[in-house]
């Protein structure tokens, strides 16, 4: 019997990490199909030449480590990178893309998972590019906030808000969908819980969809880290503010 549970939860395994990695390669080629369009496109481009120099040898390292994972398939090794290096190196992949980058805060270059972080960036970034090839003015922008151990990844959209219903069953079970919605968020809460994080909708309404990776504790009250430290920035700059006019009041 143990034997048999033994081999029951090796072929899960073996399932749900086939699984996740197929969704990865997939990614990978939309990334290969884009550099692709952008050869045929713009020939002679000295710029394009460059994001090519530098974007398939990080493409080409992304199929390896996924070949590997799929030749051992394992929970427990994870191939960790500096966040800060994670960071830079996503900025310059979608520098293209008309993507908006933010950090939000960032107090530490601590070790972060680069399967996780880049499979997260990947799944919600290309959803909001989806979203926005049928809205073409859709502003996209990518937050990363930071304090001491957490850390919080957030992918935004000025556009529509999801359907409620459809919002509370993301990472619950696998959807069908037209814009991207689907497989592929499941598989990435299940990725996200193994390794201590959240996948979660942080805000969805009208001008403001937005989905966050996160490590913050729960008994924290699950507030978004991304919102914190807006608002952190806010009543900084209204302090500011209050100071200046007292200084300028005392002056008069």
């Amino acid at each position: 019997r143990e034997a048999a549970l033994v081999q029951r939860n090796y072929l899960r395994a073996v399932h749900e990490t086939g699984a996740r990695l197929t969704h990865d390669v997939k990614n990978l080629l939309q990334s290969l199909n884009g550099l692709i369009e952008a050869v045929n496109y713009v020939e002679g481009d000295e710029e394009i030449r460059k994001l090519i120099g530098r974007q398939l040898p990080a493409i080409a390292l992304r199929l390896a480590a996924t070949v590997e994972k799929l030749q051992a398939p394992s929970t427990n090794s994870q191939r960790m990178t500096r966040l800060d290096a994670w960071w830079d190196a996503l900025c310059k992949r979608y520098e293209r893309d008309g993507v908006q980058f933010q950090v939000v805060a960032l107090e530490s270059g601590m070790p972060v998972s680069d399967s996780l972080f880049d499979s997260a960036a990947e799944n919600l970034i290309s959803n909001a590019l989806r979203k926005r090839a049928l809205q073409p003015q859709l502003r996209v922008t990518v937050m990363l906030a930071c304090r001491g151990s957490t850390i919080e990844l957030a992918v935004e959209d000025d556009g529509p808000e999801i359907d409620p219903l459809i919002a509370g069953r993301l990472f619950t079970t696998p959807l069908a969908s037209r814009d991207g919605l689907g497989i592929g968020l499941y598989q990435l809460a299940s990725r996200a819980g193994e390794l201590g994080f959240r996948l979660f909708v942080a805000e969805n309404r009208a001008g403001c969809v937005r989905f966050a990776v996160s490590n913050a504790p729960l008994e924290a009250g699950g507030a978004s880290v991304v919102d914190g430290a807006h608002q952190a920035q806010r009543s900084d700059g209204a302090d500011a503010a209050d100071t200046a006019h007292l200084r300028a009041a005392r002056a008069a």
